[in-house]
């Protein structure tokens, strides 16, 4: 279940989900694939940024734009500049490169999902 830390932080990092219902749905998902262990005071960022990801592309998904190509750079003004090179799955949304950035900075491997589908190293 979210917290209220991660439904507070998913508002302020990710204000276009705000109304959304579904988003706190997302919030179970994601951490229930983020280690606490592994992101330690960082783990309620990971969570809402993996969410925030996981809900942009739903809404492109429902808004026909789920083609898109993976996102190079964002400008503070909203301008987005897009790849037509496939650099991973992360890289699909801003929150995906956040969080991908946040891994890496926190020394957490990718995701690996064992035959009791139980999440290590994420």
């Amino acid at each position: 279940m979210a917290t209220d830390a991660q439904r507070n932080l998913i508002d302020r990092r990710a204000p276009e989900f705000k109304m959304r219902a579904d988003r706190l749905d997302y919030l179970d998902d994601a951490a229930l694939q983020v280690s606490a262990s592994r992101f330690g005071t960082s783990y309620n960022l990971a969570v809402v940024l993996l969410a925030a990801h996981a809900l942009e592309l739903r809404r492109r998904v429902e808004s026909g734009l789920a083609g898109a190509s993976p996102i190079v750079a964002q400008t503070p003004g909203g301008t987005v500049s897009f790849s037509s090179s496939s650099p991973g799955y992360y890289a699909l949304t801003v929150y995906g490169l956040e969080y991908e950035q946040l891994r890496k900075r926190r020394h957490v491997g990718p995701v690996v999902l064992n035959g009791s589908n139980s999440v290590s190293g994420v």
